[in-house]
Parts: structure tokens; sequence; C-alpha cells
């Protein structure tokens, strides 16, 4: 399952993201990484934007980055 079906206010694992590395990179600075769990805030109106929180740490980003990440519920 990808982060984009996790329900409002769900909490998983990201077992794998399949971004280019610099994008990795960059996530991981904002503790979004493989093995980390995270928390489903909010969604936009139109479902293109999510934002989640990861060790205290809120990031926002595009449903296209989303599509990206798998996760697993916990």
């Amino acid at each position: 399952m990808t982060l984009n079906h996790v329900p409002l206010g769900g909490e998983c694992k990201i077992l794998k993201i399949s971004l280019a590395p610099i994008l990795t990179e960059r996530l991981f600075r904002l503790n979004v990484y493989q093995g980390a769990k995270v928390t489903l805030l909010g969604r936009s109106l139109r479902k293109k934007n999510i934002l989640l929180e990861s060790e205290g740490v809120r990031v926002g980003f595009s449903e296209r980055i989303a599509e990206c990440i798998e996760v697993e519920s916990l």
C-alpha cells in the first residue's frame, strides 16, 4: 500500500521509498525514511497534498511523492 491510501489519522511504517536519491535524502533530513513510523494528519481538499508527522516533525508534500512511498499499517 502507498502513503496516499492511508486513512486520515492512520499510523504506518515506511517500507520503501522509490524516489531519486536527492529527494530521498531530503526526506531523510525531515525524518521520513525507511523504517520510520508516520501519522497522516491531513489532506488538501482535492487530495493533491498530504500532511504527515514523523518523530515530531510535520511534513507536507504532493500526492506524486506519496505514491512513491510504500507503507504498512500499524
